[in-house]
């Protein structure tokens, strides 16, 4: 997929169709600014992958631009603003 020059592959696993993984051709951002916000999500007692934090994931979203990602970026939003009021 290529949008406003940014070109990602997508990796789709027929175990996790809902999960779909984006990989960047280029960096989006420095790496050095991006994996200390990172969030390690736990796959199983023994295994566990990094994953962009929620401001870098919005960021990335926005510069990209398409609807389907304006969206997400509204709906993550939204969940941000429950999540801080349940608190």
């Amino acid at each position: 997929m290529t949008e406003k020059g940014m070109m990602v592959y997508q990796l789709i696993s027929s175990r996790l169709v809902d999960c779909p993984v984006g990989i960047f051709v280029e960096e989006p951002m420095a790496f050095s600014e991006m994996y200390p916000a990172r969030v390690d999500y736990v796959l199983s007692d023994s295994v566990s992958i990094p994953v962009v934090g929620l401001e870098h994931l919005k960021y990335m979203k926005l510069a990209v631009g398409r609807p389907r990602d304006l969206l997400d970026i509204e709906e993550l939003n939204q969940l941000s603003e429950a999540t801080d009021e349940a608190v």
